[in-house]
């Protein structure tokens, strides 16, 4: 399977699951999608999902805000029960 074709099927994921849970931003969600399938299935980042506390791993940190495909509840602030970002401070 090419990373083009990794990328499709993601973005029906993304789709599917923005239509299933009648929510979700999935703008942000596809213009990420390349950028990841790039970052973790051409091994540009060293990880091992079998062990999530390998010393050595590679840590990326994405931030976009809204950028969640699944649609989830609870906003994106990190805290509990949702909130702004302000609220979080």
């Amino acid at each position: 399977m090419t990373l083009e074709d990794i990328a499709f099927e993601m973005r029906k994921r993304i789709l599917k699951l923005a239509w299933t849970g009648r929510s979700g931003h999935i703008g942000t969600s596809l213009s990420a999608t390349d950028i990841l399938v790039e970052l973790y299935f051409d091994q540009i980042l060293r990880y091992d999902s079998g062990n999530p506390d390998w010393e050595s791993r590679d840590r990326f940190i994405l931030s976009k805000g809204g950028g969640k495909g699944s649609g989830e509840k609870g906003g994106d602030s990190g805290k509990e029960g949702g909130g702004s970002a302000e609220e979080s401070r």
